[in-house]
């Protein structure tokens, strides 16, 4: 390796469509956005609380992402319990690169 360049630096890590890079790589778990909400801190202590759940506020919504069918499940119970509606999220590319980035820093 040369002098000042980090490994995976300028190397193909995945290939292919967008829509199949975002498959493979980002369509793991739901990804959901509660709008105006981010000052409630019992909803975010409740959500983050569950087992597979993440939640990350942004502004005044809140970005909940489930890993599985089961987060998710309970997850929409929490919501449902609240009357909390939810925009479910679509993966882009930025999410396959987000991943593919942390994949390569836990791989060297």
């Amino acid at each position: 390796m040369r002098p000042g360049r980090r490994p995976g630096q300028g190397r193909f890590v995945a290939t292919g469509s967008p829509t199949e890079l975002v498959r493979e790589h980002a369509g793991g778990g739901d990804r959901l956005m509660l709008e105006g909400v981010a000052a409630d801190t019992a909803l975010r202590a409740q959500l983050t609380a569950l087992a597979g759940v993440s939640v990350t506020p942004a502004g005044n919504r809140l970005l909940v992402r489930a890993e599985d069918a089961g987060s998710r499940e309970r997850v929409d119970e929490v919501l449902a319990d609240r009357g909390i509606a939810a925009r479910p999220l679509a993966a882009s590319l930025e999410d396959v690169y987000l991943t593919l980035s942390e994949e390569q820093t836990h791989v060297h």
